[in-house]
């Protein structure tokens, strides 16, 4: 997989975003974020690729925290712990709002 700087670059390309799954290959099938396969990610997934996935990461926490922030003013999330995966997969939101997203958060 190519390395990214940002979410903003990474989703530039509305193939690279995803639902349902935090990475995908190019079959569609579900991968790690990590595999060298992936090629789409949804919200969070697009995070942990970018900003390397490590519990102890400020950056990736930082940006996580910032997107959930961001979110939170767009749509009532029933539980904030999972507000960007329900951002990411709500019926409503396309590519367009995820772009919109990241470049508001500037991540």
């Amino acid at each position: 997989m190519k390395k990214y700087k940002t979410l903003q670059e990474l989703f530039s390309n509305p193939r690279r975003w995803t639902k349902g799954s935090y990475a995908k290959n190019k079959s569609g099938d579900l991968v790690s974020v990590s595999s060298e396969q992936a090629v789409c990610f949804c919200l969070y997934g697009g995070a942990d690729a970018v900003y390397g996935f490590n519990l102890t990461n400020k950056k990736l926490h930082m940006v996580l925290n910032k997107l959930t922030k961001f979110v939170t003013k767009r749509l009532v999330i029933a539980d904030i712990d999972n507000a960007l995966e329900e951002y990411n997969d709500h019926p409503k939101t396309t590519i367009k709002d995820i772009q919109s997203l990241v470049k508001e958060a500037n991540v």
